[in-house]
């Protein structure tokens, strides 16, 4: 997320390019801060895939859009069967410089639903986030600044999991991962067992 930020703070000029697809209809900038004045919160229609905002095939305005939102409003993330989707609300951003270092901009989002179990959804089609109340997110938050720098490999393909791939491989690609994590040598990372995934993981 830091080099879109960072973007938006030196070209100013890029802000009136930037538009919302919302329920409520194609927001600009300052249209957006009115609608979420009046109403509180306003939900995305089509948020940014995962696997754009990671991927090779990065779209730039749907990345500054992403940037801009995570540095202005509250987000959290609605993980449902039927709809999942990015809620926009009044309030204070969650600013955290490790954060905006090494991940992209809405890939770790507090749910909507505080009980919600699922770390996000089954197919990566529909994934516009993660969960990061659940377990395996908080733990990636926790020590991704450290994987980075240590096994910066392990580290990105941790990501493109999360973001590309589906279901099953999914959840045996993470596994893998942490599994040789746990293996390396002098105990590097804390891996417990009960941060593998299961299918009840995913929605």
């Amino acid at each position: 997320m830091k080099q879109y930020r960072a973007l938006l703070e030196e070209r100013k000029d890029l802000w009136e390019k930037i538009k919302f697809k919302t329920e409520q209809g194609m927001f600009t900038i300052d249209e957006l801060r009115s609608e979420i004045q009046k109403h509180k919160q306003i939900c995305l229609s089509d948020p940014q895939k995962l696997s754009i905002s990671f991927g090779s095939e990065r779209e730039l305005y749907g990345c500054l859009s992403s940037a801009y939102l995570r540095m202005e409003f509250a987000l959290r993330v609605k993980i449902e069967n039927s709809n999942t989707t990015i809620v926009v609300l009044e309030g204070v951003p969650e600013r955290h410089a490790d954060y905006e270092e090494i991940f992209p901009a809405t890939f770790f989002l507090r749910p909507y639903q505080p009980s919600c179990p699922y770390l996000t959804r089954k197919g990566s089609s529909y994934r516009v986030a993660c969960n990061a109340n659940h377990r395996f997110a908080v733990w990636l938050l926790e020590n991704g600044h450290r994987l980075n720098e240590r096994a910066p490999g392990l580290f990105r393909e941790m990501l493109r999991t999360l973001a590309e791939e589906n279901g099953e491989n999914l959840i045996n690609n993470i596994n893998k991962l942490l599994s040789f994590l746990h293996k390396l040598p002098g105990g590097s990372f804390d891996v417990p067992k009960s941060l593998y995934l299961e299918g009840k993981d995913l929605c």
